[in-house]
Order: structure tokens, then sequence, then C-alpha cells
């Protein structure tokens, strides 16, 4: 967060608008790190996919990862934080597009994009 506040700072200082940056946080697994994005007003996106994709993209990718690493501490808690919006990854890139923009589209309606 110290890195996000110095990125708006920074826009100050050179003139731009700090409401034109906006951070994104890719990877929220903890209840502290949930809370203090809640905190800090964040919109929370959950990006749900079945194991057994996760799984097959992973080996795809050539990553060293497991059935087993699902049970890992970390991935125990992402299931259970409210969330604003929630994304279903089971299909193809445009298809993640899609929802993504239908997420823009609505926070440039409420105004928070």
């Amino acid at each position: 967060f110290d890195a996000i506040r110095r990125r708006e700072y920074n826009c100050i200082d050179y003139g731009e608008d700090p409401n034109a940056f906006r951070a994104v946080i890719t990877d929220l697994r903890q209840p502290n790190e949930y809370e203090r994005c809640r905190a800090e007003g964040f919109v929370i996106i959950r990006v749900n996919c079945p194991d057994y994709l996760r799984l097959l993209r992973s080996i795809d990718a050539g990553d060293s990862f497991s059935a087993a690493d699902f049970e890992h501490e970390t991935e125990r808690y992402v299931g259970t934080f409210a969330v604003d919006y929630e994304v279903h990854n089971t299909g193809s890139i445009d298809a993640l597009y899609a929802q993504s923009d239908v997420i823009m589209r609505d926070l440039e309606w409420r105004g928070n994009a």
C-alpha cells in the first residue's frame, strides 16, 4: 500500500490527476489482506475457476503445481470473502475480457472507474 500511495503522490508532484491512477492488486488470499483492501476502498473482484481447469492450465503453462496446492493455507479463505463482482474464468480469453468490460462499464456508471 505504501507503493500505491507513493504513486498517487507522484501524480500530484507531476501535475497529474491522482484519481486517474488505479492500482490493481492481483492476489488477495488472506483475511488481513482482504480487510486492508476493504478499508482502503478497493473494489474486490473474485475470479472463479474450477480446480481441475486451474490444474490443467498450470500444467499446460509448465508450472510446478499439483492438486495438493489447492489445500495450501493461502487457498482456504478465497471463497469466503464478500466481493463486489465475480468473474468466471472457464472459457476463452475473449469471454474473460467481456466479463471485465461489463464490470468496467458498471464501475464507470457508478463513478468508481
